[in-house]
């Protein structure tokens, strides 16, 4: 969905993309456009459910697991946050915050970080679901926080990013940005490495933070803005910055798909592109790979950025991020559908229906299965033979 930071002109509703009660001026952008319709395909694979688990609905809020050794945790708006087994999705701890959960959990295997409502960061041991700490964040946090480093990385609904301490919760340093007018409801998400954060901002650009500072080590543009309207401006990096290598990966919505070279930040290679929900891959194969808001797949070469297919078949769908997991590409849409592609040439390769709902945007991977949680709440671990 599309937030308005100063103006507010429309009511935004729950899944990515969406609007209601807008201008029909809105319409013309192509994730406005029908879903093309589903056909029956010759599974070259059999998709198995390996287990699944009832987490809770997310509501308005974008949710998502994460894969940290061999557990996965996951959350739902209503409070729930749990930590399972990756592989035999069996409960190893659960707990009730008590409040509502406004962002995916993020964790470095040590601590488990979380949004909650009125921009609250609340923290919890990974191991034994302990509460650690809580505090204050300013805004709302609708992206999952980002931990390692020592550190928790949050940033709130007003593009303020805050750091604290990941064992005692004290404040370190505060960067804030203005945001353009309209930007992409779901906020762009933040990569801890060693001594830098990359993170990637509304407006369609990528940055290096000094993680003892705050201070930007380079800036680069992921998209820029163009156009008369503010919609047609809208160029927001999306999802997670990726690192393979010594090089960062970023997309952006009406914008580009780029590789950066991650010490520097000068653009080693970048194709227009525009998606919403940003990039998969699959390390072993030297692969990136982007999910349009038009429906389109496309498979990168890490290197160059060679284009080495393209799938049209799922016109429209408002697909998930990509996930590249053994021989396949797994990838969700907004009819509860899970659709795996064969990496080698990107054709349909089976299909399976996990819920009624939308498949919320951002997949895990876990050793050779693929988990996805539904926005009515169901995560699922899926695997192909």
């Amino acid at each position: 969905m599309f937030r308005y930071n100063r103006v507010t002109v429309c009511v935004a509703a729950a899944a990515a993309l969406s609007l209601s009660g807008c201008a029909s001026w809105f319409k013309k952008d192509p994730a406005f456009d029908d879903p093309v319709a589903l056909h029956d395909i010759r599974p070259a694979v059999q998709v198995k459910t390996a287990w699944s688990y009832a987490i809770g609905k997310a509501g308005v809020f974008t949710f998502a697991p994460v894969v940290a050794g061999d557990s996965v945790y996951a959350a739902s708006a209503g409070g729930n946050l749990v930590r399972l087994d990756a592989q035999t999705g069996r409960l190893v701890w659960s707990i009730d915050a008590k409040m509502k959960l406004t962002s995916a959990p993020g964790t470095d295997g040590k601590v488990v970080a979380i949004g909650a409502e009125k921009g609250t960061l609340l923290t919890f041991d990974a191991q034994t679901g302990k509460p650690l700490w809580k505090a204050q964040a300013g805004a709302e946090i609708l992206s999952a926080p980002a931990v390692g480093e020592n550190l928790v990385i949050v940033r709130s609904e007003e593009n303020l990013l805050a750091t604290f301490d990941e064992m005692t919760g004290g404040r370190g340093w505060t960067v804030q940005r203005s945001l353009p007018p309209l930007t992409l409801s779901t906020v762009p998400g933040i990569l801890i490495l060693p001594q830098a954060a990359i993170v990637n901002y509304p407006g369609g650009a990528i940055s290096a933070i000094n993680l003892a500072t705050g201070a930007p080590w380079w800036e680069s543009p992921v998209g820029i803005p163009r156009g008369v309207t503010e919609m047609d401006r809208i160029s927001d990096a999306s999802g997670k910055p990726l690192k393979i290598g010594q090089r960062i990966f970023s997309v952006s919505y009406q914008g580009h798909v780029a590789g950066y070279d991650g010490g520097t930040g000068t653009i080693i290679w970048d194709h227009p592109f525009s998606s919403a929900v940003g990039l998969g891959t699959d390390p072993a194969r030297n692969v990136i790979y982007a999910a349009g808001v038009d429906g389109k797949l496309q498979a990168y070469n890490v290197e160059d950025g060679r284009s080495l297919w393209q799938n049209a078949d799922l016109g429209y769908r408002k697909l998930t991020r990509p996930a590249g997991v053994g021989r396949m590409v797994a990838v969700g849409d907004l009819e509860g559908y899970v659709h795996f592609l064969d990496a080698s040439d990107g054709k349909l390769a089976g299909r399976v229906r996990i819920d009624s709902s939308p498949v919320l945007p951002d997949p895990a991977v876990a050793g050779n299965l693929v988990i996805f949680q539904s926005r009515d709440g169901k995560l699922v671990a899926l695997t192909s033979e």
